[in-house]
């Protein structure tokens, strides 16, 4: 490796360093980092190597982290927690094992919450109607059907 290497590959790592001290991020962000860096791909692995040796990138705690996130803050079901980190390439089963730590009572309720916020403004010709309205809107957030009819059914939502 020349100078030029050299120098390039300290400060790509300084960099990614710094940008994952700053956030939790996976191979996936790193590497589009890389890109707009202008970091040459054939340095990518010995820096993605150096941050993994140092803790600065971790996918477990990369997808704790956005579970606990998309849960809390965006309120997202894990459907759509799943299909976000599936697209960022990560290990299907550290994505099961997060998304099983989720909480149930605290996810239903977060359900109730949400189909008892939309069913205050929804609209329809019937209950059929505005039931399918509530499960869709529920099913954009990520949260599975089934569930979304139990909830409306326990709640007496637009009873059929």
């Amino acid at each position: 490796m020349n100078d030029s290497s050299n120098e390039t590959l300290k400060a790509a790592k300084a960099k990614a360093e710094h940008y994952c001290a700053a956030r939790e991020c996976c191979r996936f962000d790193l590497e589009r980092k890389f890109y707009q860096w202008d970091v040459p791909e054939e340095l990518w692995e010995e820096v993605i190597d150096h941050l993994k040796e140092y803790d600065f990138l971790n996918e477990k705690r990369y997808i704790r982290t956005f579970v606990e996130s998309k849960f809390k803050h965006n309120q997202w079901g894990r459907i759509k927690i799943k299909h976000a980190l599936r697209q960022k390439h990560l290990p299907e089963e550290l994505i099961e094992q997060e998304l099983n730590r989720l909480d149930e009572v605290q996810y239903r309720d977060t359900l109730k919450t949400l189909v008892h916020k939309k069913a205050g403004g929804v609209k329809g010709r019937n209950n059929y109607e505005k039931r399918q309205k509530i499960t869709n809107s529920m099913a954009s957030k990520g949260y599975e059907p089934a569930l979304v009819m139990e909830i409306l059914d326990e709640e007496n939502i637009f009873k059929i």
